[in-house]
Protein backbone atom coordinates (compact mmCIF):
# COMPACT_ATOMS: atom_id res chain seq x y z
CA UNK A 1 0.00 0.00 0.00
CA UNK A 2 2.40 2.41 0.74
CA UNK A 3 4.17 2.01 -3.08
CA UNK A 4 0.80 2.38 -4.63
CA UNK A 5 0.78 6.01 -2.43
CA UNK A 6 3.15 6.81 -4.74
CA UNK A 7 0.99 6.64 -7.77
CA UNK A 8 -1.62 9.52 -7.32
CA UNK A 9 1.16 11.44 -5.77
CA UNK A 10 3.14 11.56 -9.48
CA UNK A 11 0.26 12.01 -11.06
CA UNK A 12 -0.41 15.17 -8.78
CA UNK A 13 3.28 16.47 -8.73
CA UNK A 14 5.16 14.81 -11.74
CA UNK A 15 8.79 15.92 -10.07
CA UNK A 16 8.44 12.95 -8.10
CA UNK A 17 8.12 10.81 -10.45
CA UNK A 18 11.66 9.47 -11.28
CA UNK A 19 12.34 9.76 -7.70
CA UNK A 20 9.72 7.03 -6.90
CA UNK A 21 10.45 4.95 -9.94
CA UNK A 22 14.31 4.97 -9.15
CA UNK A 23 13.66 4.47 -5.61
CA UNK A 24 11.60 1.55 -6.31
CA UNK A 25 14.32 0.23 -9.09
CA UNK A 26 17.64 0.65 -7.27
CA UNK A 27 16.90 0.20 -3.30
CA UNK A 28 13.88 -2.20 -4.20
CA UNK A 29 11.83 -1.74 -0.96
CA UNK A 30 9.81 -4.54 -1.72
CA UNK A 31 12.09 -7.19 -1.22
CA UNK A 32 13.28 -5.82 2.30
CA UNK A 33 9.99 -6.69 3.83
CA UNK A 34 7.71 -9.19 4.18
CA UNK A 35 4.42 -9.73 2.10
CA UNK A 36 4.97 -7.78 -0.31
CA UNK A 37 2.07 -9.03 -3.31
CA UNK A 38 4.87 -9.33 -6.73
CA UNK A 39 3.58 -6.84 -8.30
CA UNK A 40 6.03 -4.69 -11.18
CA UNK A 41 5.63 -1.51 -9.61
CA UNK A 42 8.35 -0.17 -12.26
CA UNK A 43 6.19 -0.27 -14.95
CA UNK A 44 3.20 1.72 -12.90
CA UNK A 45 5.73 4.22 -11.62
CA UNK A 46 6.89 4.85 -15.00
CA UNK A 47 3.22 4.99 -16.60
CA UNK A 48 2.33 7.80 -13.83
CA UNK A 49 5.32 9.23 -14.25
CA UNK A 50 4.76 10.09 -17.98
CA UNK A 51 1.10 11.20 -17.04
CA UNK A 52 1.89 13.39 -14.64
CA UNK A 53 4.40 14.79 -17.26
CA UNK A 54 2.01 15.09 -19.83
CA UNK A 55 -0.64 16.86 -17.66
CA UNK A 56 1.62 18.84 -16.03
CA UNK A 57 1.80 22.85 -16.24
CA UNK A 58 5.38 23.12 -16.44
CA UNK A 59 7.73 23.09 -19.13
CA UNK A 60 7.75 19.66 -21.45
CA UNK A 61 11.13 20.11 -22.87
CA UNK A 62 13.54 17.72 -22.67
CA UNK A 63 17.16 18.65 -22.43
CA UNK A 64 18.56 18.18 -26.14
CA UNK A 65 22.29 18.21 -26.81
CA UNK A 66 24.29 15.39 -28.33
CA UNK A 67 23.35 12.90 -25.54
CA UNK A 68 19.71 13.05 -25.41
CA UNK A 69 19.95 12.57 -29.70
CA UNK A 70 22.15 9.99 -29.44
CA UNK A 71 19.63 7.92 -26.92
CA UNK A 72 17.17 8.26 -29.12
CA UNK A 73 18.90 7.24 -32.63
CA UNK A 74 20.52 4.31 -30.85
CA UNK A 75 16.94 3.64 -29.15
CA UNK A 76 15.61 3.79 -32.85
CA UNK A 77 17.88 1.70 -34.56
CA UNK A 78 16.96 -1.47 -31.84
CA UNK A 79 13.25 -0.68 -32.86
CA UNK A 80 14.50 -1.60 -36.63
CA UNK A 81 16.88 -4.26 -35.33
CA UNK A 82 14.18 -5.59 -33.52
CA UNK A 83 11.35 -5.67 -36.24
CA UNK A 84 14.01 -8.30 -38.06
CA UNK A 85 15.15 -10.34 -34.97
CA UNK A 86 15.97 -13.93 -35.34
CA UNK A 87 14.21 -14.37 -32.01
CA UNK A 88 10.90 -12.24 -32.04
CA UNK A 89 9.35 -13.06 -28.97
CA UNK A 90 12.23 -12.81 -26.65
CA UNK A 91 13.31 -9.19 -28.86
CA UNK A 92 10.09 -7.75 -28.30
CA UNK A 93 10.04 -8.45 -24.74
CA UNK A 94 13.50 -7.00 -24.18
CA UNK A 95 12.24 -4.13 -26.20
CA UNK A 96 9.61 -3.54 -23.96
CA UNK A 97 12.19 -3.83 -20.95
CA UNK A 98 14.30 -1.25 -22.75
CA UNK A 99 11.71 1.20 -23.98
CA UNK A 100 11.17 1.85 -20.63
CA UNK A 101 14.50 2.57 -19.37
CA UNK A 102 15.05 5.59 -22.58
CA UNK A 103 11.39 6.97 -22.08
CA UNK A 104 12.22 7.26 -18.14
CA UNK A 105 15.78 8.96 -18.89
CA UNK A 106 14.43 11.15 -21.40
CA UNK A 107 11.53 12.36 -19.05
CA UNK A 108 13.85 12.84 -16.45
CA UNK A 109 15.85 15.03 -18.51
CA UNK A 110 12.62 16.97 -18.82
CA UNK A 111 11.17 17.23 -15.33
CA UNK A 112 14.48 17.19 -13.32
CA UNK A 113 15.82 20.69 -15.11
CA UNK A 114 16.82 22.51 -11.90
CA UNK A 115 19.77 22.18 -9.27
CA UNK A 116 17.51 21.28 -6.42
CA UNK A 117 15.72 18.28 -8.13
CA UNK A 118 18.73 17.46 -9.99
CA UNK A 119 20.47 17.41 -6.42
CA UNK A 120 17.66 15.63 -5.00
CA UNK A 121 17.53 12.68 -7.53
CA UNK A 122 21.46 12.41 -7.11
CA UNK A 123 20.95 12.06 -3.42
CA UNK A 124 18.34 9.43 -3.88
CA UNK A 125 20.34 7.56 -6.29
CA UNK A 126 23.53 7.13 -3.75
CA UNK A 127 21.20 6.41 -0.90
CA UNK A 128 19.45 3.52 -2.38
CA UNK A 129 22.31 1.77 -3.77
CA UNK A 130 24.69 3.18 -1.23
CA UNK A 131 23.03 1.75 1.33
CA UNK A 132 23.58 -1.78 -0.11
CA UNK A 133 27.18 -0.58 -0.76
CA UNK A 134 27.58 0.10 2.92
CA UNK A 135 25.93 -2.67 4.40
CA UNK A 136 27.98 -5.15 2.17
CA UNK A 137 30.88 -3.07 3.27
CA UNK A 138 30.05 -3.30 6.50
CA UNK A 139 29.48 -6.89 5.89
CA UNK A 140 32.54 -7.61 4.40
CA UNK A 141 35.10 -6.53 7.07
CA UNK A 142 33.21 -7.97 9.93
CA UNK A 143 32.70 -11.09 8.37
CA UNK A 144 36.76 -10.72 7.71
CA UNK A 145 36.01 -11.03 3.89
CA UNK A 146 34.98 -14.97 4.17
CA UNK A 147 31.92 -14.45 2.11
CA UNK A 148 30.64 -12.60 -0.95
CA UNK A 149 28.78 -9.18 -1.49
CA UNK A 150 25.60 -10.21 -3.37
CA UNK A 151 22.82 -7.70 -4.43
CA UNK A 152 19.33 -7.83 -2.57
CA UNK A 153 17.17 -11.29 -3.96
CA UNK A 154 15.31 -11.62 -7.11
CA UNK A 155 16.63 -8.32 -8.72
CA UNK A 156 18.41 -6.67 -11.51
CA UNK A 157 21.38 -6.66 -9.01
CA UNK A 158 20.92 -9.56 -7.24
CA UNK A 159 24.32 -11.23 -8.62
CA UNK A 160 27.99 -10.17 -7.83
CA UNK A 161 28.78 -8.83 -11.20
CA UNK A 162 25.25 -6.97 -11.76
CA UNK A 163 25.16 -5.25 -8.04
CA UNK A 164 29.25 -4.95 -8.17
CA UNK A 165 28.19 -2.41 -11.49
CA UNK A 166 25.72 -0.75 -9.53
CA UNK A 167 28.64 0.08 -6.73
CA UNK A 168 31.25 1.02 -9.33
CA UNK A 169 28.46 3.74 -11.37
CA UNK A 170 27.81 4.56 -7.70
CA UNK A 171 31.38 5.87 -6.63
CA UNK A 172 32.00 9.03 -8.40
CA UNK A 173 28.03 10.48 -7.33
CA UNK A 174 28.98 9.88 -3.89
CA UNK A 175 32.58 11.24 -4.14
CA UNK A 176 30.86 14.15 -5.56
CA UNK A 177 28.38 14.68 -2.59
CA UNK A 178 31.66 14.37 0.13
CA UNK A 179 32.72 17.78 -2.30
CA UNK A 180 29.32 19.50 -2.43
CA UNK A 181 27.63 18.85 0.71
CA UNK A 182 26.66 21.71 2.74
CA UNK A 183 27.80 20.49 6.41
CA UNK A 184 30.99 19.23 7.22
CA UNK A 185 29.87 16.02 8.88
CA UNK A 186 27.57 15.27 5.81
CA UNK A 187 30.58 15.85 3.39
CA UNK A 188 33.25 13.49 6.11
CA UNK A 189 29.88 10.56 5.70
CA UNK A 190 29.64 10.89 1.66
CA UNK A 191 33.57 10.23 1.83
CA UNK A 192 32.97 7.10 4.34
CA UNK A 193 30.37 6.34 2.35
CA UNK A 194 32.31 6.08 -0.79
CA UNK A 195 35.03 4.23 0.85
CA UNK A 196 32.51 1.27 2.21
CA UNK A 197 31.03 1.30 -1.79
CA UNK A 198 34.30 0.58 -2.86
CA UNK A 199 34.95 -2.19 -0.29
CA UNK A 200 32.03 -4.02 -1.07
CA UNK A 201 32.79 -3.87 -4.93
CA UNK A 202 36.01 -5.85 -3.93
CA UNK A 203 33.55 -8.25 -1.81
CA UNK A 204 31.30 -8.59 -4.61
CA UNK A 205 34.80 -10.83 -5.87
CA UNK A 206 34.20 -9.43 -9.70
CA UNK A 207 37.61 -9.18 -11.34
CA UNK A 208 36.28 -7.23 -14.29
CA UNK A 209 34.06 -4.59 -11.83
CA UNK A 210 37.98 -4.52 -10.11
CA UNK A 211 39.61 -3.22 -13.03
CA UNK A 212 36.86 -0.89 -13.92
CA UNK A 213 37.28 0.58 -10.70
CA UNK A 214 41.29 0.90 -10.46
CA UNK A 215 41.19 1.80 -14.12
CA UNK A 216 38.50 5.14 -12.79
CA UNK A 217 41.09 5.40 -9.97
CA UNK A 218 44.25 5.93 -12.30
CA UNK A 219 42.17 8.51 -14.96
CA UNK A 220 40.66 10.28 -11.46
CA UNK A 221 44.39 10.66 -10.44
CA UNK A 222 45.11 12.51 -13.70
CA UNK A 223 42.78 15.30 -11.92
CA UNK A 224 43.68 15.39 -8.48
CA UNK A 225 46.13 18.17 -7.44
CA UNK A 226 47.54 16.28 -4.38
CA UNK A 227 48.08 13.12 -6.30
CA UNK A 228 50.22 11.49 -3.87
CA UNK A 229 47.64 11.27 -1.11
CA UNK A 230 45.83 9.06 -3.90
CA UNK A 231 48.58 6.82 -4.28
CA UNK A 232 49.16 6.37 -0.46
CA UNK A 233 45.29 6.12 0.16
CA UNK A 234 45.13 3.19 -2.58
CA UNK A 235 48.17 1.59 -0.82
CA UNK A 236 46.51 1.81 2.16
CA UNK A 237 43.01 0.23 0.94
CA UNK A 238 45.04 -2.58 -0.45
CA UNK A 239 47.26 -2.81 2.55
CA UNK A 240 43.52 -3.28 4.28
CA UNK A 241 42.02 -6.01 1.93
CA UNK A 242 45.33 -8.23 2.24
CA UNK A 243 44.86 -8.13 6.11
CA UNK A 244 41.08 -8.26 6.15
CA UNK A 245 40.40 -10.87 3.51
CA UNK A 246 41.09 -14.48 4.18
CA UNK A 247 43.67 -16.31 2.74
CA UNK A 248 41.65 -18.35 0.52
CA UNK A 249 40.18 -15.25 -0.36
CA UNK A 250 42.95 -13.44 -1.38
CA UNK A 251 44.44 -16.52 -3.11
CA UNK A 252 41.37 -16.64 -5.24
CA UNK A 253 41.59 -13.57 -6.37
CA UNK A 254 45.19 -13.45 -7.20
CA UNK A 255 44.92 -16.28 -9.10
CA UNK A 256 42.15 -15.22 -11.30
CA UNK A 257 44.36 -11.91 -12.25
CA UNK A 258 47.35 -15.02 -12.77
CA UNK A 259 45.29 -16.65 -15.42
CA UNK A 260 45.52 -12.97 -17.57
CA UNK A 261 49.01 -14.14 -18.64
CA UNK A 262 47.74 -17.69 -19.20
CA UNK A 263 44.76 -17.11 -21.33
CA UNK A 264 45.22 -20.09 -23.28
CA UNK A 265 44.48 -22.13 -19.91
CA UNK A 266 41.73 -20.15 -18.53
CA UNK A 267 38.32 -21.36 -18.95
CA UNK A 268 36.46 -18.48 -18.47
CA UNK A 269 38.36 -16.62 -20.97
CA UNK A 270 38.53 -18.92 -23.74
CA UNK A 271 34.21 -19.19 -23.06
CA UNK A 272 34.92 -14.97 -23.70
CA UNK A 273 36.24 -15.40 -26.42
CA UNK A 274 34.23 -18.27 -28.00
CA UNK A 275 31.18 -15.60 -27.24
CA UNK A 276 33.38 -12.80 -29.06
CA UNK A 277 33.91 -15.30 -32.27
CA UNK A 278 29.88 -15.75 -31.97
CA UNK A 279 29.42 -12.18 -31.87
CA UNK A 280 31.69 -11.53 -34.64
CA UNK A 281 30.38 -14.62 -37.02
CA UNK A 282 27.09 -13.19 -36.29
CA UNK A 283 28.20 -9.39 -37.57
CA UNK A 284 29.47 -11.00 -40.80
CA UNK A 285 26.12 -13.00 -41.69
CA UNK A 286 24.38 -9.77 -40.94
CA UNK A 287 25.95 -6.90 -40.75
CA UNK A 288 23.48 -4.09 -41.11
CA UNK A 289 20.79 -5.36 -38.36
CA UNK A 290 22.33 -8.10 -36.37
CA UNK A 291 20.03 -10.87 -35.05
CA UNK A 292 18.30 -8.49 -32.62
CA UNK A 293 17.84 -9.06 -28.82
CA UNK A 294 18.24 -12.32 -27.52
CA UNK A 295 20.72 -13.29 -29.92
CA UNK A 296 23.14 -14.64 -26.92
CA UNK A 297 20.59 -15.97 -24.70
CA UNK A 298 18.72 -17.78 -27.54
CA UNK A 299 21.35 -18.46 -30.35
CA UNK A 300 24.31 -18.94 -28.17
CA UNK A 301 23.14 -19.75 -24.62
CA UNK A 302 25.36 -17.42 -23.06
CA UNK A 303 26.33 -14.10 -22.18
CA UNK A 304 28.48 -11.93 -24.64
CA UNK A 305 30.75 -11.16 -22.00
CA UNK A 306 31.25 -7.46 -23.28
CA UNK A 307 29.02 -4.06 -24.07
CA UNK A 308 30.88 -4.58 -27.57
CA UNK A 309 30.31 -7.75 -28.96
CA UNK A 310 27.02 -7.45 -27.13
CA UNK A 311 25.94 -4.35 -29.22
CA UNK A 312 27.31 -6.49 -32.54
CA UNK A 313 25.53 -9.45 -32.30
CA UNK A 314 22.35 -7.97 -31.34
CA UNK A 315 22.08 -4.70 -34.03
CA UNK A 316 24.82 -5.11 -36.45
CA UNK A 317 27.97 -2.77 -37.20
CA UNK A 318 25.63 -0.14 -37.49
CA UNK A 319 24.41 -0.49 -34.06
CA UNK A 320 27.67 -0.71 -32.73
CA UNK A 321 28.92 2.48 -34.63
CA UNK A 322 25.66 4.37 -33.32
CA UNK A 323 26.69 2.95 -29.65
CA UNK A 324 30.40 3.43 -29.43
CA UNK A 325 29.51 7.27 -30.89
CA UNK A 326 26.89 7.99 -27.97
CA UNK A 327 29.23 6.55 -24.89
CA UNK A 328 31.95 8.45 -26.56
CA UNK A 329 30.34 11.67 -27.52
CA UNK A 330 29.12 11.60 -23.79
CA UNK A 331 32.42 11.42 -22.42
CA UNK A 332 34.01 14.36 -24.81
CA UNK A 333 30.50 16.32 -23.94
CA UNK A 334 31.20 16.19 -20.23
CA UNK A 335 34.65 17.76 -20.99
CA UNK A 336 32.89 20.16 -23.00
CA UNK A 337 30.29 21.00 -19.94
CA UNK A 338 33.90 21.02 -17.72
CA UNK A 339 34.99 23.68 -19.74
CA UNK A 340 32.11 26.28 -19.90
CA UNK A 341 31.75 25.74 -16.40
CA UNK A 342 35.04 26.55 -14.81
CA UNK A 343 34.63 30.02 -16.00
CA UNK A 344 32.26 31.25 -13.38
CA UNK A 345 32.59 30.64 -9.96
CA UNK A 346 28.98 29.91 -9.41
CA UNK A 347 29.22 26.75 -11.72
CA UNK A 348 32.08 25.10 -10.13
CA UNK A 349 29.59 22.70 -9.02
CA UNK A 350 28.30 21.50 -12.09
CA UNK A 351 32.22 21.23 -13.74
CA UNK A 352 32.80 18.52 -10.96
CA UNK A 353 29.44 17.27 -10.92
CA UNK A 354 30.44 16.59 -15.07
CA UNK A 355 34.03 15.38 -14.02
CA UNK A 356 32.55 12.52 -11.95
CA UNK A 357 30.17 11.68 -14.22
CA UNK A 358 33.21 11.54 -16.98
CA UNK A 359 35.32 8.97 -14.12
CA UNK A 360 31.79 6.65 -14.55
CA UNK A 361 32.11 6.97 -18.26
CA UNK A 362 35.22 5.81 -17.95
CA UNK A 363 34.53 3.12 -15.71
CA UNK A 364 31.58 1.75 -17.84
CA UNK A 365 33.67 1.43 -20.93
CA UNK A 366 36.16 -0.57 -19.29
CA UNK A 367 34.16 -2.56 -17.11
CA UNK A 368 32.18 -3.27 -20.57
CA UNK A 369 34.96 -4.81 -22.15
CA UNK A 370 34.37 -8.26 -20.32
CA UNK A 371 31.22 -7.94 -19.12
CA UNK A 372 28.55 -7.16 -21.43
CA UNK A 373 26.15 -4.45 -19.61
CA UNK A 374 25.14 -1.97 -22.71
CA UNK A 375 21.71 -1.42 -22.00
CA UNK A 376 21.94 -1.30 -17.75
CA UNK A 377 20.10 1.41 -16.70
CA UNK A 378 21.87 3.10 -14.39
CA UNK A 379 24.64 4.29 -16.81
CA UNK A 380 21.68 6.01 -18.52
CA UNK A 381 20.48 7.37 -15.87
CA UNK A 382 24.01 8.74 -15.44
CA UNK A 383 23.70 10.11 -19.00
CA UNK A 384 20.41 11.52 -17.93
CA UNK A 385 22.22 13.35 -15.48
CA UNK A 386 24.90 14.56 -17.78
CA UNK A 387 22.18 16.04 -20.47
CA UNK A 388 20.58 17.79 -17.64
CA UNK A 389 24.26 19.43 -16.27
CA UNK A 390 24.86 20.40 -19.95
CA UNK A 391 21.42 22.20 -19.59
CA UNK A 392 21.59 24.02 -16.56
CA UNK A 393 25.18 25.45 -17.36
CA UNK A 394 23.87 26.76 -21.15
CA UNK A 395 20.85 28.18 -19.22
CA UNK A 396 23.11 30.08 -16.32
CA UNK A 397 25.59 31.32 -19.07
CA UNK A 398 22.89 32.41 -20.80
CA UNK A 399 21.21 34.38 -18.31
CA UNK A 400 24.43 35.77 -17.42
CA UNK A 401 25.57 36.99 -20.42
CA UNK A 402 22.04 38.56 -20.89
CA UNK A 403 21.51 42.36 -20.96
CA UNK A 404 19.99 44.11 -18.16
CA UNK A 405 16.48 44.99 -18.69
CA UNK A 406 17.15 48.59 -17.51
CA UNK A 407 19.91 48.79 -20.40
CA UNK A 408 19.29 51.61 -22.33
CA UNK A 409 21.24 50.69 -25.03
CA UNK A 410 18.68 48.01 -26.13
CA UNK A 411 15.94 50.77 -25.56
CA UNK A 412 13.45 51.37 -28.64
CA UNK A 413 13.74 54.60 -30.49
CA UNK A 414 11.47 57.10 -29.44
CA UNK A 415 9.76 60.23 -31.21
CA UNK A 416 12.09 59.54 -34.24
CA UNK A 417 15.28 59.43 -32.39
CA UNK A 418 17.81 56.94 -33.76
CA UNK A 419 18.15 53.71 -32.64
CA UNK A 420 18.82 52.49 -29.22
CA UNK A 421 18.84 56.67 -28.04
CA UNK A 422 16.16 57.49 -25.57
CA UNK A 423 14.82 61.32 -25.45
CA UNK A 424 14.57 62.69 -22.33
CA UNK A 425 10.79 63.04 -21.04
CA UNK A 426 11.11 66.54 -20.78
CA UNK A 427 12.31 67.08 -23.95
CA UNK A 428 9.20 65.66 -25.53
CA UNK A 429 6.56 68.20 -26.29
CA UNK A 430 3.42 66.92 -25.20
CA UNK A 431 0.75 67.50 -27.80
CA UNK A 432 -1.94 69.84 -27.79
CA UNK A 433 -5.53 69.02 -28.36
CA UNK A 434 -5.64 70.49 -31.32
CA UNK A 435 -3.17 67.91 -32.65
Amino acid sequence: MALASFLPATLAAANLGPLAYYWYTWMNPHRLVWGMLNIQWGKFFAVATLLGWLFSSGKKKIAWNIVTVMIITFYLWTILTTMTAKFPDQAFSELQEWSKVVLMCLITTAIMQSRIRLHTLIWLLVISIGYHGVKGGLFMMLSGGNYLVVGPPQTSIAPTNEVARAFLMTIPLAYYLSKHSAHRYVRWTMLGVTLLLMAALVGTNSRGALVAMLAMMGFAWLYMKRKILIVVGAAIVLAAAVVVLPAERTSGLTARFSTIDEYEEDGSFQGRVRAWNYAMEVGRKSPIFGNGFGTFDFGFEKAAHSNYFEVLGEHGYVGLSIYLFMVISAFFYSGVIMSRAKRQKELYWARDLALCLRFAIVGYLVGGITKNHAFFELFYVELALLAIVGALVKQEIRQTHAPPASDTRFAPAIAGQGPGVVTPASAIRPASPAE
